[in-house]
């Protein structure tokens, strides 16, 4: 019998939320540039925001001695959003986009892996900027 795995990135999305105190999820927000009409056309200067709802994982590599050797910070994002992320997008951890402003603190995205068992995405790792 094959595997559902529109069903598997429902429940994916569903444990995503569930982590949070309040059962709905922790908030984010993906910055990403207007559309292009082609390959060869610059993007849009105008920017989109999407709501996301991620579980934030922090890694610390630390020395015997407890110096920090290397930091880590990857979001997981359900797949359940109408759009791709990329590395030319931004994201804001804690904020919806209803809370965007000239002051918001977006940090790079510096790799985004799609963990996609079937050929069918359930999950986005978003790795940051340290």
């Amino acid at each position: 019998m094959a595997e559902d795995w529109e069903a598997v990135r429902a429940e994916v999305a569903a444990g995503i939320a569930s982590v949070s105190s309040d059962g709905e999820g922790f908030p984010a927000v993906l910055q990403t540039r207007g559309e292009r009409a082609s390959d060869f056309d610059e993007p849009s200067s105008e920017f989109t925001y999407h709501d996301l709802i991620i579980v934030d994982t922090n890694r610390v590599a630390r020395d015997r001695n407890g110096s920090i050797l290397a930091m880590e910070r990857t979001l997981l994002v359900s797949a359940d959003i109408n759009i791709t992320p990329s590395k030319d997008d931004k994201v804001c951890v804690g904020i919806t986009k209803d809370d965007v402003s000239e002051s918001t603190a977006w940090s790079e995205i510096v790799d985004v892996i799609p963990v996609s068992p079937a050929g069918i995405t359930v999950l986005y790792k978003l790795k940051l900027e340290a």
